[in-house]
């Protein structure tokens, strides 16, 4: 059948489980929280936002939002589904989830 279709074995007969299909959300990460942080589990998701803040132009910002679209790929990197991801970066401390709390802290 692969031969075929034209296609690898492997596409026919993936390895491990399946991943399941969920929707993902926008996140806004905390950059300061991301970049300082010392696991290196977190190497995946600093390279992708330094991408992005490369191709926005933007060095400035100390949060970075993160569309559904590139969290679901993040998320696959990691071998999970897009909620598993948000629950590992909040136990790492590297996402805001209120952005006027996250502000208003400054002020103090």
């Amino acid at each position: 059948m692969a031969d075929f279709y034209r296609i690898p074995v492997s596409e026919l007969l993936p390895e491990g489980v399946p991943l399941p299909v969920e929707q993902a959300e926008k996140i806004v990460l905390n950059l300061e929280a991301l970049y300082d942080h010392p696991d290196s589990e977190l190497e995946h998701v600093a390279k992708l936002a330094r991408s992005i803040q490369q191709r926005r132009g933007d060095y400035n910002g100390r949060i970075l939002s993160i569309r559904a679209d590139d969290l679901y790929t993040l998320a696959v990197v990691y071998s999970t589904t897009p909620s598993g991801l948000i629950e590992k970066l909040e136990d790492f401390g590297v996402l805001v989830h209120d952005l006027q709390a996250f502000f208003a802290s400054d002020a103090e």
